[in-house]
């Protein structure tokens, strides 16, 4: 088992903690209208459940895998301390910041989602750009 003392153990428990919070923030309002709103998993029932569906219905499926990919790995660090899985967590950071970049950019001529963004989009979000960055500073790190 790995030190959690080191500097590239408390970046992988950053890294972590911000894929933890990815999972729960699927359980949020990711977006409110006047009639209601919609969580992250609404969103992903809707892409199974719907014959049509708009790309932003997505977003919170790869949020919810790349979460689940960089939990998993960041969790591995510590028990294959030898092994490095900081690519896979920077790549599942980079899509997961995409995916939601995606999502708030989402127009239509009398609707714009950035206004109707919920609690749990901006949760996710800035939890995939925590994962990034800390995904990307535990590779630099070196522990002696």
């Amino acid at each position: 088992m790995k030190d959690l003392k080191s500097r590239s153990s408390i970046f992988s428990i950053i890294v972590l903690v911000a894929g933890l919070v990815g999972i729960i923030s699927l359980f949020l309002t990711w977006e409110s209208f006047s009639l209601g709103s919609f969580s992250g998993w609404d969103y992903i029932t809707a892409v199974f459940n719907s014959p049509y569906v708009i790309y932003t219905e997505w977003v919170p499926l790869f949020v919810l895998i790349f979460s689940v990919v960089a939990t998993i790995f960041a969790a591995l660090v510590f028990f294959k301390p030898r092994m490095e899985f900081g690519v896979i967590i920077i790549i599942s950071g980079i899509f997961w910041v995409i995916a939601a970049a995606v999502f708030i950019m989402y127009t239509e001529p009398s609707y714009r989602m950035i206004d109707h963004a919920g609690i749990g989009f901006y949760l996710a979000f800035i939890a995939g750009i925590i994962l990034l960055v800390f995904g990307i500073l535990r590779m630099a790190v070196k522990d002696k």
